[in-house]
């Protein structure tokens, strides 16, 4: 039994942890974008 159900855990985690990596990736992109153009600005 709870080897049955341990891989559906184990994917349920990376599932979770991919959303979230995905919800965080966007905004990091943002920032890194911002602070590039910021850079470029002050040059």
């Amino acid at each position: 039994m709870v080897g049955e159900r341990a891989p559906n855990m184990i994917s349920g985690l990376f599932g979770v942890h991919r959303n979230t990596a995905t919800q965080w990736a966007a905004p990091a992109r943002n920032s890194c974008a911002d602070h590039l153009a910021a850079l470029s600005a002050i040059e």
